[in-house]
């Protein structure tokens, strides 16, 4: 008998230690199954936070939409500002070159002016020698006229140690 006895002993440690590993087999599939439902369920959760977020992003898509919008339409204005002002800016350089022609115009205009009056001046200067070399002439002909028996014609030869020559009224008069 002592044989099964210790037949039974080891039956029922192998049966406890079936159990034992039974229960440690079904104590892990419990932690298997429970970091699986967590898994899930921060699945879950990211997936419910993602959902929030695509929500929130989608609304700031909107908002970004309508600023670019807004920016879209300030461009336009400022573009329409800036040929205007092109526009504008192409008008006063014309006007400016215009203004330069005509200012180039009145420079010579004034120059002629200017030149106008300094020939003005010579020729009133040359005229009044002409009417002094007249009245000179003039005395001449009226001395040469005057002499009743004899003539004569004398001048120098040198004077402040520079030559001379007869007088031109001589040379006319074809006296020398």
């Amino acid at each position: 008998m002592p044989v099964t006895i210790s037949v039974s002993v080891a039956s029922w440690m192998i049966a406890l230690l079936a159990f034992i590993v039974l229960i440690f087999f079904v104590f892990a599939m419990i932690l298997y199954l429970r970091r699986c439902i967590s898994s899930v369920s921060r699945k879950y959760q990211d997936s419910a936070d993602l959902s929030s977020a695509v929500a929130l992003l989608e609304a700031d898509k909107k908002k970004l939409e309508q600023y670019l919008e807004t920016q879209k339409e300030e461009l336009r204005k400022v573009q329409g500002e800036r040929e205007e002002q092109e526009s504008i800016r192409q008008d006063i350089l014309a006007q400016q070159t215009r203004l330069k022609e005509l200012e180039n115009a009145v420079e010579g205009l004034v120059a002629m002016q200017v030149e106008k009056r300094e020939l003005e001046a010579r020729m009133a200067d040359r005229r009044k020698e002409l009417e002094a070399l007249e009245e000179e002439r003039r005395l001449f002909y009226v001395a040469m006229t005057r002499a009743k028996e004899r003539l004569h014609i004398s001048y120098t030869a040198e004077r402040f140690h520079r030559p001379q020559s007869e007088s031109r009224f001589v040379k006319e008069s074809g006296l020398a």
